[in-house]
């Protein structure tokens, strides 16, 4: 199992989505939260905060776990941990691993292509 800690970075009422490359393995050319893989001897609040990071260059500090979650995909079972931030600082600067970034008012969600980690959390929190 692949474990995954994603962040949700509000600001008002919009959330910052990252647009996954084509290559990518999971969710290629969709929209999504920053964040990836657990390593070995995190926790989730600390992976949320290097992967955040290492994808957007913002600096962030995890308030709450949202929620928590399993999703199948390509075989592979994830576990995802959903983390709230409020408080980040820097400007984004993606990485490789994205081609865009967004901030997104939530009422406009259904108009971009989201990963199914996005559909899954707004489902839950609706």
């Amino acid at each position: 199992m692949i474990t995954v800690a994603k962040a949700v970075i509000s600001d008002s009422n919009k959330v910052l989505l990252v647009k996954r490359s084509a290559k990518a393995k999971f969710f290629p050319g969709l929209w999504d939260f920053p964040g990836g893989k657990q390593e070995l001897g995190e926790t989730s609040d600390q992976s949320v905060v290097r992967e955040a990071k290492e994808e957007t260059n913002l600096a962030v500090v995890p308030e709450d776990k949202f929620s928590e979650f399993d999703y199948t995909e390509k075989g592979e079972k994830i576990h995802f941990f959903v983390f709230k931030i409020k408080n980040y600082s820097g400007k984004v600067k993606l990485s490789h691993e994205h081609t865009d970034f967004n901030w997104i008012d939530l009422k406009d969600l259904d108009k971009f292509e989201i990963a199914p980690v996005v559909k899954m959390f707004f489902k839950l929190k609706n």
